[in-house]
């Protein structure tokens, strides 16, 4: 399970089942800090190439860096105002992403997403 400098949250995506998310505190300390005035997010999940895209709506304008990015990490991207969830190893050139976290259990079941699902966030 994820340490002490974690927080942790649950995503539920509609007719696939849970993922849960261990976030820095350190890295995401802006995202998390959103995401607790929020509460539960409800939002939708939508896989694009080798990420999974859950929009949180909590406006950071962060600018990402460009990177080689592994499957299992979570992701924040301004662009879409939310979390991408890597699914498969993949190089970025472009600033669009900030690794914030992991999935620590749920990779899988994000794999088999196909089209849009509904989707919430809540701590866990």
């Amino acid at each position: 399970m994820p340490s002490e400098n974690k927080t942790v949250y649950r995503v539920v995506v509609e007719d696939l089942g849970e993922a849960v998310l261990a976030l820095d505190n350190d890295r995401g300390f802006s995202i998390i800090s959103e995401l607790e005035l929020k509460g539960e997010v409800q939002t939708y999940a939508m896989r694009r190439g080798e990420v999974v895209i859950i929009p949180l709506g909590v406006e950071k304008g962060l600018r990402g860096l460009p990177g080689v990015f592994t499957a299992g990490k979570v992701l924040y991207t301004p662009i879409d105002d939310g979390f991408a969830i890597v699914l498969e190893d993949f190089k970025s050139l472009e600033q669009n992403y900030v690794e914030i976290g992991e999935v620590v259990e749920g990779l899988d079941l994000l794999r088999g997403l196909e089209g849009v699902r509904r989707a919430v966030v809540k701590r866990l």
